[in-house]
């Protein structure tokens, strides 16, 4: 089980070594998401050695005059959940995605020409989800788990997506009465709720369904888990840009930090 999406996003910054949560030497870039507002932080994640990573890597060195590129990736996708400070009701980093580029290419500037996206399918085992206040009313949204390890972190494991089924699908009656546990498959559009309520900051990432599928699957209790084991050159050039786009739709790095309200450190 896990998470696939195919997500548009603005680099922001030239492309760092690391390694990923198994050892394997990698390059991260961070940028952002603007198919919602506040956009989403969006960290790619590219082994090295590979054409993406040549790709991505000589594409995000263009930024280095403060402005930014964009490109749509597509690959393993996993939600984490914002770092809040219970006591204080206040958010320390926002919510994001990290995405284990499969593949990628680059997008033009002009949002009419390329538009943004960030969508998301996959498969797990969901959670029913309860009003806030009152624990008895069920919501027509679910949590679903896909039990994959974090990319970053040895030991951690993928946050659970939550997912709404809305009136204009027709999805929210079978959110309400999908069996807890049970194995759904599903595919929709990701976007980041954040604000105040009740004096609290929240920041979440959520999905509204366009398709949701049951399997015959129940989650057992108990178990545990397994041990683990241990030509795009030609869109580097600046011509990429149509001459009848326009490139005053582009925002630059600090741009996309203010519409995002966040700053690299938040990644």
């Amino acid at each position: 089980m896990a998470f696939f999406g195919a997500v548009s996003v603005s680099i922001m910054a030239p492309a760092t070594e690391t390694v990923n949560s198994e050892g394997t030497p990698c390059y991260e870039l961070k940028g952002i998401n603007m198919a919602s507002s506040p956009g989403v932080p969006v960290i790619l994640m590219v082994p090295t050695g590979t054409e993406n990573a040549t790709f991505l890597k000589a594409l995000s060195e263009k930024t280095t005059d403060g402005s930014t590129v964009r490109v749509l990736a597509t690959g393993v996708l996993q939600p984490v959940l914002a770092e809040k400070n219970k006591q204080e009701g206040t958010i320390n980093k926002p919510s994001k995605i990290i995405l284990w580029v499969g593949a990628a290419r680059r997008l033009r500037a002009d949002l009419n020409l390329d538009p943004e996206q960030c969508s998301v399918f996959g498969n797990g085992y969901a959670s029913e989800t309860t009003d806030f206040e009152d624990k008895s009313i069920r919501k027509p949204e679910l949590r679903i788990s896909s039990g994959t390890e974090s990319l970053k972190e040895e030991g951690t494991y993928c946050s659970m997506l939550n997912v709404q089924g809305t009136q204009a699908t027709g999805l929210d009656e079978f959110c309400m009465q999908v069996e807890d546990g049970r194995e759904v498959y599903f595919q929709g559009n990701l976007h980041r709720s954040a604000g105040e309520y009740n004096g609290k900051e929240y920041d979440n990432l959520k999905c509204e369904l366009s398709f949701i599928q049951e399997t015959d699957r129940i989650k057992k209790k108990g178990g545990g888990r397994k041990p683990k084991a241990q030509s795009m050159r030609s869109q580097l050039n600046d011509s990429f840009e149509e001459s009848n786009s326009s490139p005053t739709q582009t925002m630059s790095a600090t741009e996309l930090s203010a519409q995002a309200n966040i700053s690299l450190a938040d990644f």
